[in-house]
């Protein structure tokens, strides 16, 4: 899991992303810089 730490983190500064899965992620990335890949998002943990 990928998400900002507690200690970055208040009720006047919030997180600027939602927590996301590593693969989920890394997937989304490659497919920004590479185009679709077969079975992107489907990678197992």
């Amino acid at each position: 899991m990928i998400e900002c730490l507690p200690s970055c983190r208040s009720p006047e500064r919030p997180p600027r992303y939602e927590a996301i899965q590593a693969g989920d992620y890394l997937a989304k990335r490659l497919n920004e810089i590479y185009g679709s890949l077969p079975d992107a998002g489907k990678l197992q943990s």
